[in-house]
């Protein structure tokens, strides 16, 4: 009977609800942001919802960090160091720079491996905590 409900409420077998043990983000959010906008609570979207989750921590981080580089850059106040490092920044889009392939059992999370050493360089924390949050290591 359990088997047949996770079955019908998460269209998924009991071993595929062991995919988000690692995750560390807060499931009750990620399904009441999921009932809002009304997207089914099936594993897949679930996944799917707490890997937004984890990307939107570097996505944030970088954004702030560019805005921060490009308000100097306006104000003639870019270091050397800070002009490279504006340089790197704009090769970068968190967006599409971090993906990922669900399939429950053959699920992953991908980082475009070009970029790996700037992520790393500038977004090392937050690199962890999106590994924290989803529970899957950034495959690059």
């Amino acid at each position: 009977m359990n088997a047949m409900l996770v079955n019908a409420v998460f269209d998924c077998g009991t071993d595929d609800l062991r995919l988000l043990d690692d995750a560390e983000c807060d499931m009750f959010e990620v399904i009441r942001t999921m009932r809002a906008e009304g997207i089914d609570t099936k594993m897949n979207n679930i996944i799917e919802e707490v890997f937004k989750t984890g990307k939107q921590v570097i996505m944030d981080a970088y954004d702030a960090r560019l805005l921060t580089l490009e308000t100097d850059e306006e104000l003639d106040m870019l270091t050397e160091a800070s002009y490279e490092q504006l340089q790197q920044l704009r090769e970068l889009n968190p967006d599409k720079d971090f993906t990922w392939h669900i399939n429950l059992q053959d699920t992953n999370f991908y980082g475009k491996s070009d970029k790996k050493e700037v992520y790393e360089a500038y977004f090392e924390e937050e690199l962890e905590e999106c590994v924290r949050l989803t529970g899957y290591d950034i495959q690059w």
